[in-house]
């Protein structure tokens, strides 16, 4: 019986040796193990090359990197155009004389006046259907000056700069939301404005209604404050490495809540995703509601129900297909949900 204990003792220790070793160091060990002189032979030469390739892949990723840092600062600077021309600070407009005769513009156009291309964010927003609106974001949306890029100069944090006119919903005037990536370009810190609203009446996020309350043959009303999606519920702070910390700390935690954590990242990345290589890319498109929108979980009922398939709105040019993100169909999903809750909630309270 002893003797069995102690083998199992032995067998542990050694597993927990074997996990205090390096890939490297466990690798290396093993072809050790190998009896076979030949075949330790030609496994040390494939680890040889398996480490070239390590070696290999590290400066494709740093040159990678590189590249794309210095891409963003070019990118920075079309985006910056983009609004110069917008609100027409930039009076200094290309076009050659094909193009006036064409589209019909004389010498003294619109160049000449202090006007902007009125509601252009706000269009472009909206139809990018990225984000969940609702009536009064919608309303406040209509305040929406430009939004801005930022990248960093020597990593891949950025920031993206949404600024508004003064308004009577909040302050400040400019929101922001920066997003910061660790050493090995993971997500690891989101740090976003702080929105003061003026009155609860103007906070899209919540939603108040009255509920009739029976006890007995006593009915009371009491007013329920709800948390309801928004566009302005973008702007929240995530710590990601301190919430890994935690769930490390507590492997008790429910299934539900690492869930929740795992959407939450999967919607930073959406996001990263969208202002990199979305938004600014298609802004025009946007703003003239080209894009079309295809649901990936619905790709595989396409031959069965014509009503799935993605369709061009009439009246449009050839339109783009953009794939909502996983995060954007759960979120639609959530939202019909909550629908119907409150719909069977009203009937109740009728």
């Amino acid at each position: 019986m002893s003797t069995k204990n102690e083998n199992e003792e032995n067998k542990e220790n050694k597993e927990n040796k074997e996990k205090e070793l390096t890939e490297e160091e466990l690798t290396l060990k093993k072809i050790g193990e190998i009896k076979d002189e030949n075949i330790k032979l030609r496994l040390l030469q494939l680890h040889k090359l398996d480490s070239e390739q390590d070696s290999l892949s590290k400066n494709k990723d740093k040159e990678n990197r590189e590249m794309e840092i210095k891409y963003e600062k070019i990118y920075k600077d079309l985006y910056n155009r983009i609004n110069e021309i917008v609100f027409n600070i930039n009076k200094d407009l290309s076009i050659t004389e094909e193009e006036k005769k064409t589209y019909e513009i004389t010498e003294n156009s619109e160049t000449d006046k202090d006007t902007e291309i009125e509601l252009y964010w706000y269009k472009v927003i909206l139809n990018s259907k990225f984000f969940t609106l609702n009536e009064k974001d919608k309303e406040i949306l209509k305040n929406l000056l430009k939004v801005e890029y930022y990248p960093s100069d020597d990593n891949l944090d950025f920031t993206i700069k949404f600024i508004f006119k003064e308004n009577e919903f909040f302050s400040p005037n400019e929101l922001n939301k920066s997003y910061k990536f660790n050493d090995k370009d993971n997500i690891c810190l989101v740090v976003a404005s702080e929105i003061e609203w003026k009155s609860e009446e103007q906070n899209p996020t919540i939603k108040k209604r009255k509920k009739k309350i029976k006890k007995g043959k006593r009915q009371t009303t009491t007013t329920i404050t709800k948390k309801v999606e928004s566009f302005f519920n973008f702007f929240k702070n995530f710590d990601l490495d301190k919430k890994k910390d935690k769930k490390n700390e507590n492997d008790d935690d429910e299934e539900e809540e690492e869930n929740n954590e795992d959407d939450e990242e999967e919607k930073l990345l959406d996001e990263v995703e969208f202002f990199r290589n979305d938004l600014f890319d298609n802004q025009l498109d946007y703003y003239f509601n080209f894009v079309v929108f295809e649901d990936e979980d619905d790709e595989e009922f396409e031959e069965d129900d014509d009503d799935l398939k993605p369709r061009k709105k009439k009246g449009k040019v050839e339109g783009k297909f953009r794939k909502k993100s996983s995060a954007s169909r759960k979120k639609s999903k959530e939202n019909n949900n909550e629908k119907e809750s409150e719909k069977k909630e009203e009937c109740k309270n009728q």
